[in-house]
């Protein structure tokens, strides 16, 4: 999914993006076996403080003494990870080499996400550098800790038995912490963009994890009370909301689009797109153009929109929200787009004087663009590759004046 940003750039920003579009280990008890594929096959196991590889005829390699008994140990391609009561110690696998420590009482799961392994005990997630050993950041939490999920690299929200707490998967800093009442049944989190959707029986409630701020949360059971109503009541309310004065507001509405449905289970923006109904395709025309406005800001509601976006694309297997959000976008600012006949005869310029990797790039744009090769191959003979560029240009004069961008399709069209 492609959204544009900001500004007066976004014709250039949109026209880039089409052109770039073309162009765990097994472990039984207290032995850890190496990949079948790595010479030579090893075999860990250990007794108390002592990690003991042996060969596959039974014979040791090599052992490691600790100063405090091991709990479990991990093979994961060339780390052999070793956690004891004490500490977390990595080791070269064929001969055992102990690479760095990390001290930590208790830990009890490792999950390796180069260049870090995350180390989590009852009341501790440790982000360890995996190549020294250094401590990028520690979350220490009051609750036992029950779970966590990393959000694209980007969030970590952690679960325990008190609390919700999102962190910055960057530098370790907390986002949003939220307490849990013995009423709270917490069910999942969720990253929309900059904002966290965390999902509990009753409600789902959203935070600008950017600003530490709390917006507008949806009810449950309003969005059941959406499957009743009919459908151009229901996008109205969704369209007040989207285009409300308040930019909380605004987000929290673009977010409802996710989750409201008719009683068929179709996203309502989705069923209005279908609609006979005037009052309910006007309704999903709204909500669309203010969606591309939005997208064009630089700061959180443009971040925001993008990610709904991606997601609303991600849950309509038809693409037709996504091509109704281009056509919004399209309708208010395509007199900012490049003028297509000019990138078309950039490309065909391009077919002619670019280097080999520049011809390759051009025919494949021009291919996306038009559906059209016209037999062009940057591998052929100068005398061919000539012969096709004099049919693209042929072809180009046939039809000038008539180009025009067709946004949903990221094509360019052909007007009758």
């Amino acid at each position: 999914m492609r959204t544009t940003h900001s500004g007066k750039a976004a014709a250039a920003a949109f026209f880039i993006a089409v052109l770039a579009a073309l162009l765990a280990p097994r472990q039984v008890g207290g032995q850890t076996d190496a990949d079948e594929t790595r010479p030579p096959k090893l075999t860990y196991s250990f007794e108390n403080r002592t990690l003991t590889a042996l060969n596959k005829d039974g014979k040791e390699e090599w052992s490691h003494r600790f100063k405090s008994d091991i709990v479990k140990v991990t093979l994961e391609e060339d780390y052999l990870f070793v956690i004891t009561k004490k500490n977390v110690a990595l080791l070269t696998p064929l001969s055992g080499t102990e690479r760095w420590t990390f001290r930590a009482d208790n830990i009890k799961k490792l999950d390796v996400r180069k260049p870090r392994v995350l180390a989590s005990g009852d009341r501790l997630i440790a982000a360890i550098d995996i190549v020294d050993g250094t401590p990028d950041w520690r979350f220490r939490t009051s609750g036992s800790i029950e779970s966590y999920v990393i959000h694209d690299e980007r969030f970590m929200v952690v679960k325990t038995d008190k609390r919700v707490a999102a962190l910055d998967y960057g530098n370790g800093k907390t986002l949003v912490s939220t307490s849990l009442s013995r009423a709270d049944e917490y069910l999942k989190s969720q990253a929309l963009g900059p904002v966290l959707a965390l999902h509990f029986k009753d409600k789902i409630r959203l935070w600008n994890t950017g600003r530490k701020r709390e917006l507008p949360e949806i009810k449950r059971q309003k969005v059941e009370d959406m499957r009743g109503k009919e459908l151009p009541k229901a996008l109205e309310y969704l369209r007040d909301r989207v285009t409300s004065r308040k930019e909380n507001d605004r987000v929290a509405g673009m977010v409802s689009l996710l989750f409201m449905k008719n009683k068929n289970g179709v996203l309502l923006v989705r069923a209005g797109l279908g609609a006979e109904d005037d009052a309910a395709k006007s309704a999903v025309r709204e909500i669309m153009l203010a969606m591309a406005e939005y997208s064009r800001e630089s700061g959180f509601l443009g971040r925001a929109t993008e990610g709904i976006l991606e997601e609303l694309a991600a849950a309509d297997t038809s693409g037709e929200i996504e091509r109704a959000f281009y056509s919004a976008y399209y309708e208010k600012y395509a007199y900012e787009l490049p003028e297509p006949e000019t990138v078309l005869k950039v490309m065909i310029v391009m077919l002619k004087f670019a280097d080999r990797d520049g011809k390759d790039r051009a025919i494949k744009s021009l291919e996306q663009l038009t559906g059209k090769t016209l037999d062009y191959k940057p591998t052929d003979s100068l005398k061919e590759r000539n012969q096709a560029v004099g049919r693209w240009e042929k072809w180009l004069s046939a039809h000038r004046g008539r180009f025009a961008w067709d946004i949903p399709g990221r094509k360019i069209k052909i007007r009758e």
